[in-house]
């Protein structure tokens, strides 16, 4: 295929499918912000998927979102442990330090903590909001 149009098409089309796009609706929404609020700024109404959320309980899976949809990440902490921002995961914040979910350690989307920039499913369905591995 050719990226713009042309005046000689190709004698030799693909004659296989190609893959399906890859679908994300993973946001990463602004420090302090809650994830119905980064959701909220998605078009189509997307709603916070706080189930998907609750999957990112590993630094490997937050690191793997990260590197598949944003840009390249590094991981060198563990869950979150600060009460005041138990619900605030997965995210980063701002000094770079990650978090992310535990079996201790639930996620809500209207929650925030003000230094945090939370990573959130912007989709009721959880395919769209696909862990790599």
């Amino acid at each position: 295929p050719t990226t713009s149009p042309t005046t000689n098409p190709t004698t030799s089309p693909t004659t296989s499918p190609t893959s399906s796009p890859t679908n994300n609706d993973w946001v990463v929404g602004a420090a302090g912000a809650t994830c119905d609020e980064a959701c909220g700024g998605m078009s189509g109404d997307a709603l916070c998927n706080l189930n998907q959320q609750a999957q990112v309980n590993t630094a490997s899976k937050l690191e793997d979102i990260f590197d598949s949809f944003f840009s390249p990440l590094a991981c060198v902490t563990g869950p979150f442990d600060q009460a005041s921002g138990s619900q605030v995961v997965p995210g980063i914040l701002q000094d770079g330090e990650c978090q992310f979910s535990s079996e201790t350690l639930v996620t809500r989307c209207d929650t925030s903590f003000t230094t945090m920039r939370r990573l959130c499913c912007c989709s009721m369905t959880d395919l769209n909001c696909p862990i790599p591995s």
